[in-house]
């Protein structure tokens, strides 16, 4: 669990932040940049879209395997517990 912590730690430093950054500054140029409202309505939202798009999917993978980590630490937790209850079961307790 630790180890987990510390590697989310890191990839958040490593990975997440930075994309977050050049995401944000991507959707500060959108709003200096695009084209009015009125000329071309969706233009501003468009280019918000494509400067988060790299965050969302980074997102996205990252709770992705970490939701499979913990499906396997449940796995391995509940056959260490069948495992124990065999053993108890089988005399194992006595």
């Amino acid at each position: 669990s630790t180890q987990l912590q510390s590697a989310l730690t890191s990839l958040d430093a490593s990975h997440s932040r930075p994309l977050q950054k050049s995401a944000y500054l991507c959707m500060a140029r959108c709003v200096d940049t695009a084209p009015s409202s009125a000329s071309n309505p969706s233009a501003l939202p468009n280019c918000l879209a494509r400067c988060s798009a790299r965050v969302d999917a980074f997102q996205n993978a990252a709770q992705q395997a970490v939701g499979g980590l913990q499906q396997r630490f449940g796995r391995c937790a509940e056959v260490c517990q069948d495992k124990g209850e065999a053993v108890m079961g089988a005399g194992g307790g006595k």
